[in-house]
């Protein structure tokens, strides 16, 4: 029998069911496409730093999702002939071929509509609000997953032939995020401790599109942004001057996001900002044939409702220039994994933004969903594959031993003194503002190195500290919030290491102290890893 857990209720504790547009696909009815493009584009995308393998993996495997979704019952657009429609995307890529394909502006609700009842109809059994805590390995291979039911509070060990990481990012390390809170790093933790690789996991994209001010909306994504970046839209700083031709003279507007989220942090740092310290991103440039009000009605209700529930009336956005800033957006590294989602720990797999290594320094704009379809099906079936010839083998000892040390350690935060416990939403809101201010969207070697101490003074002094304020094992959110905090402060320390040792700006890496890409020395993938206690970073060579 297959198990899957979640984290929270299914569709609710996590960013595929907030996805906007953008599913990239290379299909036979797409005459100016092809997988050279596909390609190529992925690559400039991600400056040169993407996996090959798992590029040509990506690109492949692109049509077959398409068909897979559709057989579920999702309906992308379609011309009145039955062809696809083809939309160019927010970045203008350097073949410029249009590939993705659309919903409506929010269709990761019409993707997990679907799954979800594939679920029900392959006899799957759904776990939800259920904390990850540790994979189970003999040493050998994996046998399984402990973890905590948050429902009941009780310990649970789910034993398996095989283990299917998709977590995705840890964008919740950061305060200001497009993503969701509960994105903690908690797969790229496990597997770190259980002797995975994280790979290129300095690279954090930021959104640029997000709101800066009001604070109430403060990282929530401009409706319809994506859809008027090359009808008239424009970034200008403090000064109501433009910049982003300073940065990128070809596409402006229209770059690639790591790029526009370093020139406006430039502008920022410079002292050029918007009255409360952002850019002001303006809507009242753009030409269209209907009034842009109806226009993003009709191509981005969802986020156009949704800041108007915020209090954010939509003449703000079209008769005023919004101040925005980056926001953290998309973990672009994460767990190693080869072109069959293996991790190079027998029967750990992995899929989607927990894993590193498909976008390079960069992710392009239609690429998130492909990567997540196209991967989750390849480790599905690894994962089947290893049940038919595995099996579940005897339960040793030391794996006895290991679910019973995750208990002692839940035992232990839940015995804390209940009437005066350091809160762990303070302790995370410190982790939070270290991660933001030093491990963010710019980067030097004494903000790095400021970041490491500090994350250890939060590991040995502030979280032992922390623990619930009631002593029911029964949803108690400060429980998972403490137990997550762990995560969080491994997962900022190996960012923090990797930022660090990586002397130069690529992507959406971007050091202050050295501004230039250098392809001599840098076409690098960092592979941290975990020899006891300590973080190790290992240099391996960009396969060309």
């Amino acid at each position: 029998m297959s198990v899957q857990v979640a984290k929270g209720p299914i569709g609710r504790c996590e960013l595929t069911a907030m996805t906007m547009p953008g599913f990239g696909a290379l299909l036979k009815d797409n005459p100016r496409d092809s997988a050279h493009n596909f390609f190529k584009d992925t690559l400039d995308g991600g400056a040169y730093l993407n996996d090959r393998n798992l590029v040509n993996t990506l690109v492949n495997g692109s049509g077959e999702a398409i068909g897979f979704l559709e057989g579920l019952g999702v309906r992308f657009d379609r011309h009145p002939d039955g062809t696809f429609m083809y939309y160019s995307g927010v970045e203008h890529t350097i073949t410029g071929t249009p590939r993705q394909l659309g919903v409506d502006d929010c269709m990761g609700r019409t993707f997990y509509n679907a799954l979800k009842g594939e679920i029900g109809r392959s006899g799957i059994h759904l776990v939800e609000d259920f904390f990850a805590a540790e994979v189970l390995s003999d040493g050998k291979r994996v046998r399984g997953l402990i973890g905590l039911d948050i429902r009941t509070g009780q310990i649970m060990v789910i034993w398996a032939s095989a283990v299917i990481l998709a977590t995705g990012g840890f964008v919740g390390l950061y305060n200001i995020r497009t993503g969701h809170p509960r994105d903690t790093g908690d797969g790229q933790a496990m597997a770190l401790r259980a002797g995975a690789g994280l790979k290129d996991i300095e690279f954090i994209q930021s959104n640029p599109a997000a709101f800066h001010h009001p604070p109430s909306i403060r990282g929530v994504i401009v409706p319809g942004w994506y859809l008027v970046m090359d009808k008239g839209a424009k970034y200008f700083n403090g000064e109501m001057t433009e910049f982003l031709h300073n940065y990128d003279p070809v596409r402006r507007e229209n770059t690639t996001r790591d790029i526009k989220a370093r020139a406006m942090h430039q502008e920022i740092i410079s002292g050029r900002t918007s009255a409360n310290g952002g850019i002001y991103l303006d809507f009242r440039g753009v030409k269209l044939e209907t009034p842009l009000e109806d226009y993003l009605s009709e191509k981005a209700p969802f986020l156009l409702d949704y800041v108007r529930r915020l209090g954010l009336p939509p003449q703000d956005i079209f008769k005023t220039p919004m101040e925005v800033a980056p926001a953290a957006h998309y973990s672009c590294g994460g767990i190693a994994i080869d072109e069959a989602c293996q991790t190079g720990v027998p029967g750990l797999l992995a899929a989607g933004e927990v894993t590193g290594g498909v976008h390079g320094a960069n992710r392009l704009g239609n690429s998130a969903m492909t990567d997540i379809f196209v991967f989750g099906r390849i480790a599905g079936e690894q994962a089947v594959r290893a049940a038919r010839t595995k099996g579940p083998g005897p339960i040793s000892k030391g794996l006895a031993d290991k679910a019973a040390q995750f208990e002692r350690e839940v035992g232990k935060i839940m015995s804390g003194d209940a009437r005066a416990p350091l809160r762990p939403p303070a302790v995370r809101a410190r982790v939070e503002e270290v991660m933001f201010r030093h491990v963010g969207f710019g980067r030097d070697r004494d903000g790095l190195e400021q970041a490491l101490n500090e994350l250890e003074r939060i590991r040995t002094e502030d979280l032992p500290r922390a623990g619930p304020s009631s002593n029911s094992p029964v949803f108690n959110i400060d429980l998972i919030q403490t137990l997550e905090l762990a995560n969080m402060i491994d997962i900022g320390q190996a960012v923090a290491r990797a930022a660090l040792e990586r002397t130069e700006t690529r992507g959406c890496h971007n050091r202050l102290d050295f501004p230039l890409q250098d392809d001599q020395d840098w076409l690098i993938h960092l592979l941290v890893t975990r020899q006891g206690a300590e973080l190790k970073v290992d240099k391996t060579p960009v396969i060309t």
